[in-house]
């Protein structure tokens, strides 16, 4: 078993490679909230799991929802850290 692993591990590591080049790749646009890199990302990563994964959420999607507080800006008296 051991060695059947080692063999795979070649291809494997260049799967890695090419699925992290696609999300790291300019048509991506860093991924940024409210970007269509982010949604082209979010397609992408669908699609994967979709050739071997049922879907886990209730509204049978890939994609759980989340909130995200954006527009927060720095002011006087906030802090990330304890002075």
């Amino acid at each position: 078993m051991k060695s059947f692993l080692l063999l795979l591990l070649p291809a494997l590591a260049a799967q890695f490679q090419h699925d992290v080049r696609i999300l790291a790749s300019d048509r991506m646009e860093g991924r940024g909230l409210g970007t269509q890199g982010l949604e082209r990302a979010a397609d992408w990563v669908e699609g994967q799991l979709s050739s071997f994964l049922k879907p886990a959420f209730p509204s049978h999607s890939y994609r759980q929802p989340f909130r995200v507080k954006i527009g927060v800006t720095r002011a006087e008296g906030n802090h990330l850290a304890d002075h």
